[in-house]
Order: structure tokens, then C-alpha cells, then sequence
């Protein structure tokens, strides 16, 4: 296993895996979770251990800012490994569950 790269900043670690398709997504090109998010390891000032962080809500800090308090990203595109900061809204939990539950009858419709 070769040592991990360095890199200049996370902003430079983001777009080195990422990829931009027509859709106007950005494809998460590093580690998924399971349900299919983005997730990077990061070392923190002050911290021992590294911490796991998922790629969609460290774009979403990078390009826009800090996430509200009491607030998760939904991905307005449905896909989860997009970290495009365009695709993303802040909402609270329950009208993320509706969102999704909304794309899930669309696309069981078909």
C-alpha cells in the first residue's frame, strides 16, 4: 500500500477526488460508506486519532460555509456521493426524510 499523498490544503484533497460530470454533479472518487457517502480522514490540531468526515459536508463547508446548528445537507440531486456544494441544501431532519422519501416514490413510480 503506497503512503497517502500530501496535500497543500483539504480544498486541494476535495477537488483531487472528485470528478465533474454534465449532470453538474461531483463524483465523490475516495472512500464510500455503505449507503454510498463520500468519506475522507482528517487529522484535526489537537486531536491524537484522526477523525472520518463525509466529503458532501466538508465541500459544503469549504464553498458556502458552516452547516447550521440542528441542520443535515440534502442532496437536491438524490446522490449521495455528490459533494457538489450547488446539490446541497441545509434542512432540518424531518423535510430531509420527506425529500427522499418523495424521490424514492418518483422513482418507484416507473
Amino acid at each position: 500500500m503506497s503512503p497517502p499523498r500530501p496535500y497543500a490544503s483539504l480544498a486541494d484533497r476535495l477537488y483531487f477526488n472528485t470528478v465533474a460530470l454534465d449532470s453538474g454533479c461531483w463524483e465523490w472518487l475516495g472512500k464510500r460508506l455503505k449507503k454510498g457517502y463520500g468519506v475522507l480522514t482528517v487529522r484535526e490540531p489537537g486531536r491524537k486519532s484522526p477523525v472520518k468526515k463525509l466529503a458532501h459536508r466538508v465541500s459544503y463547508e469549504i464553498h458556502v460555509g458552516p452547516i447550521p446548528e440542528g441542520y443535515e445537507l440534502d442532496h437536491k440531486c438524490g446522490n449521495a456521493w455528490c459533494c457538489a456544494p450547488a446539490h446541497l441544501e441545509p434542512v432540518e431532519t424531518q423535510e430531509n426524510i420527506r425529500r427522499r422519501d418523495a424521490r424514492r416514490r418518483r422513482a418507484n413510480k416507473y
